[in-house]
């Protein structure tokens, strides 16, 4: 694999002499994407803010800036990169009064500004449930993710916001599936999980309105397996009650599970936070074979090798909270 590291500081374009192994990670939500490296001192500086941009056999992978130099006493430096989600920790007010997911991200990122520059929109997918929300000084990230779970609540439709070489996106999750597998022949280890003990539950209530009105769903065999697992929303009125509960239970009335898999071989960059992947492993009692959301990737290559470190979730875990 033909690896290009490119630092820009001002006028000046630098291909530093790499050491060891690049990490690159993502995550589903809450977290820009980060670049970790280490390249030999050569007389020239790569100082904070410098953009810092690493393309894989001519596509790029990350477009950042650095943020983070340390060094100890050889002249190995390592430097910390992060994409424009970084920017997203960043604080505001605002009040949205029957604004879609859409509206709402488009409004973030345009009123926003990096340098005097606009965020760099790739594709913010058009959605049609109006919502209203307020937010008294909180993050940018906090701000869209809420929105996400908001309109996944209403809606059951799971949206990941992403930055990907240096564009933004806002996608539906099942436009991200990716056919790749992941099984016992290109991974080292794997850690599976799958409990009722979180994000689990088999009786819904849903209040709304002012005189404690609520609307319920539930699983009388689950109920019977487990005990009763509870949950409860709150909703506008009545019809949209209803839904929220029915959603709730379609999503959640199940075991919920996590796969954590190291080493995987013939790593692939279009896994990242959010996207879906296929697992294939042999279990206990079952054969695993199904699309998971991937919760967390580190991806660490080099010009002779590409392996991944993945954090997957299954049934009952696609909560934007969860």
């Amino acid at each position: 694999m033909d690896v290009e590291v490119l630092i820009v500081n001002g006028d000046k374009a630098y291909e530093p002499e790499i050491i060891d192994d690049i990490k690159y990670t993502t995550n589903r939500q809450g977290e820009a994407g980060i670049l970790e490296f280490s390249y030999i001192y050569d007389g020239y500086s790569y100082p904070e803010g410098s953009m810092t941009r690493v393309k894989a056999d001519g596509k790029t992978v990350f477009y950042g800036w650095a943020f983070t130099r340390s060094q100890s006493d050889t002249k190995a430096v390592k430097l910390t990169a992060y994409d424009q989600l970084r920017y997203f920790k960043n604080k505001n007010t605002y009040t949205f009064e029957a604004q879609t997911l859409s509206s709402i991200v488009n409004k973030v990122i345009t009123e926003y500004s990096v340098g005097g520059t606009m965020l760099n929109i790739g594709a913010i997918a058009n959605t049609t449930q109006e919502m209203d929300l307020t937010f008294d000084g909180e993050s940018l990230f906090d701000i869209i993710q809420t929105s996400i779970a908001e309109n996944l609540r209403l809606t059951n439709d799971l949206y990941i916001f992403y930055d990907k070489g240096g564009l933004l996106y806002l996608n539906n999750a099942t436009n991200m599936m990716y056919p790749y597998v992941v099984d016992a022949t290109n991974a080292k280890s794997f850690n599976y999980m799958s409990t009722i003990d979180q994000n689990c539950y088999n009786l819904i209530y849903v209040t709304y309105g002012d005189e404690g009105k609520y609307a319920t769903a539930k699983n009388a065999n689950a109920i019977q397996n487990w005990g009763i697992l509870q949950h409860e929303e709150e909703a506008s009125n009545e019809d949209q009650a209803n839904i929220i509960a029915q959603l709730y239970l379609e999503n959640y009335c199940m075991p919920y599970k996590t796969l954590s898999i190291k080493g995987v071989k013939d790593g692939d960059f279009e896994v990242r936070g959010g996207s879906s992947i296929i697992a294939q492993i042999q279990l206990e009692d079952r054969y695993l074979n199904q699309y998971m959301i991937v919760d967390k990737v580190v991806h660490t290559f080099n010009t002779h090798k590409h392996e991944m470190d993945l954090e997957l979730i299954g049934a009952g875990g696609f909560s934007s909270n969860g």
